[in-house]
């Protein structure tokens, strides 16, 4: 009867050793997400702004102001909560080295344009007009190095497309 109630204590621990890793790994997990529904996006980090250039195939050159969001932080944040974002403005997200990217418009209100550029600073795919609020995901083919958002139609309007080259200064 002894070894009864060891294998009984034994299996106690084990179930819960393993709920708590569980439970631990959940919490942590979705502390991450929510954090990004917070209107501080679970971050106090200030963007660096720097200007940005697309040079077009043919040859035109246009000038952005973006704020660079490179830390998990920003990242999470993106344009979350803002209430406009002027032409000629925009945010750059840099992801180095150069992946699968899931970009969605969950707590953005305002329809952009997601530029995709690939390792060698090209646009490899374009989602214009993105949907606000939207949950649905947002991806390019490929892998991706950098992600320019900016205002819905600035794409269309000055010409951009696939094959386009980023510069950074």
């Amino acid at each position: 009867m002894n070894s009864f109630f060891v294998k009984f204590a034994l299996l106690f621990v084990a179930v819960f050793a393993v709920l708590f890793v569980v439970v631990w790994f959940y919490m942590s997990v979705t502390s991450a997400a929510h954090a990004a529904d917070l209107p501080n996006g679970g971050s106090h980090e200030s963007m660096t702004t720097t200007p940005l250039t697309i040079i077009t195939q043919g040859g035109q050159r246009h000038v952005f102001q973006v704020e660079l969001a490179v830390t998990p932080g920003q990242q999470r944040r993106g344009l979350m909560f803002r209430k406009s974002l002027q032409a000629g403005h925009g945010m750059l997200f840099d992801y180095n080295p150069p992946r699968s990217i899931t970009m969605w418009m969950k707590n953005t209100s305002i329809s952009l344009d997601m530029l995709f550029f690939d390792a060698r600073r090209r646009i490899a795919h374009i989602a214009a007009h993105t949907e606000p609020f939207s949950q649905t995901f947002i991806f390019a083919p490929g892998r991706t190095r950098y992600v320019l958002e900016v205002p819905a139609g600035t794409a269309q309007r000055l010409g951009l497309g696939v094959g386009d080259t980023l510069q950074l200064r």
